[in-house]
């Protein structure tokens, strides 16, 4: 059974470390599930790339 792991993420976030941690994660065979600490649909990162949230 994999390990889950929640990755929180939000407005000013680098986006380099949010996906370099995650691609780590998912090749090591961890189920992740990336999620916004912010109530917004879309997520500003550091280098001004928005996000998405999906529902």
């Amino acid at each position: 059974m994999a390990k889950q792991v929640l990755v929180p993420i939000a407005n000013g976030t680098e986006p380099m470390e949010a996906v370099i941690t995650i691609d780590v994660l998912r090749r090591s065979g961890a189920d992740v599930t990336v999620s916004s600490v912010e109530k917004s649909f879309v997520l500003t990162l550091a280098t001004l790339l928005r996000l998405l949230r999906m529902l």
